[in-house]
């Protein structure tokens, strides 16, 4: 049996974006669970779950939330590690996402208005695993999971 995309990011988001606790919610070991997630979706559960956080965190950042804020909300500890994560994912690191992409001045969060200066029209933000046009496959492996233990500073 098939199941949607939207299965599975609701399934990651109820077991807090945990490989382990979405196979335990399911009854499965790892192994049936990366076998059904890569019939499904052509990815691995890690890829899939890297793939929502780093769609989660672009939403947080187009929102207005700061990056440290979204960097420790999505389980980071050490900024530069969000920072690279975010950047091997959409391709531009969190600070040239939000210049690209942020809503225009005026607009549900945006920056004010500001009198004299016509509004820059931005592109909007592409849909799917990243990039517009690119697949999923043709991004590099996920880093490693991002709940650390130490600063190597």
């Amino acid at each position: 049996m098939k199941h949607s995309k939207d299965f599975w990011h609701q399934l990651a988001n109820h077991c807090g974006y945990n490989v382990r606790a979405m196979a335990r919610h399911l009854g499965i070991t790892l192994r049936q669970l990366e076998r059904l997630c890569q019939q499904d979706l052509q990815l691995t559960p890690r890829e899939l779950l890297w793939g929502a956080r780093m769609h989660i965190a672009a939403d947080l950042l187009v929102k207005g939330h700061t990056i440290k804020s979204v960097a420790l909300e999505l389980g980071y500890i050490y900024l530069p590690n969000f920072s690279r994560a975010f950047r091997l994912f959409f391709g531009l690191t969190p600070r040239e996402y939000i210049a690209r992409f942020c809503p225009l001045p005026g607009h549900p969060g945006g920056p004010p208005d500001l009198p004299g200066l016509a509004p820059v029209p931005r592109p909007p933000r592409p849909l799917g695993p990243g990039p517009a046009g690119v697949a999923a496959r043709e991004f590099p492996r996920p880093p490693a999971d991002p709940v650390e233990t130490t600063n190597p500073h």
